[in-house]
């Protein structure tokens, strides 16, 4: 059973030249980057789940990749071969990925957290 948080990231990170990488995902399951830490040891990870915009959570993910883990930031609508909106998106997507990361060969088994990123507007 996968347990779903809420978390409420801000991450701040010093740092003159980042040796953050990431990989593009694009296979017929999932679509999106997966960033990696700069270590070779098991790391915790963070299912990164960005808003309405449709895009990359890019700076986030750089900031948490920074900060250790391992980073799946991923798209899940107005890619190839998934939904053109953001309607009719599968909640199981989500459980793929969760499963996809759990079996990355860098990611500590069961230490994945999923992080949803939202933009508020003060007016």
């Amino acid at each position: 059973m996968v347990f779903f948080e809420l978390l409420i990231i801000q991450v701040y990170v010093a740092a003159e030249e980042s040796d953050v990488r990431y990989q593009i995902i694009g296979n017929n399951q999932l679509v999106g980057r997966l960033w990696l830490p700069n270590t070779e040891k098991l790391s915790p990870a963070v299912l990164l789940i960005g808003g309405s915009g449709g895009g990359y959570e890019n700076q986030d993910a750089e900031w948490l990749s920074l900060s250790g883990f391992v980073v799946l930031n991923v798209r899940y609508f107005g890619a190839k071969d998934l939904p053109g909106y953001l309607v009719d998106v599968a909640i199981e997507y989500f459980n793929t990925a969760v499963s996809w990361l759990d079996n990355h060969n860098l990611v500590k088994k069961g230490a994945i957290r999923i992080c949803a990123c939202f933009l508020i507007a003060n007016k």
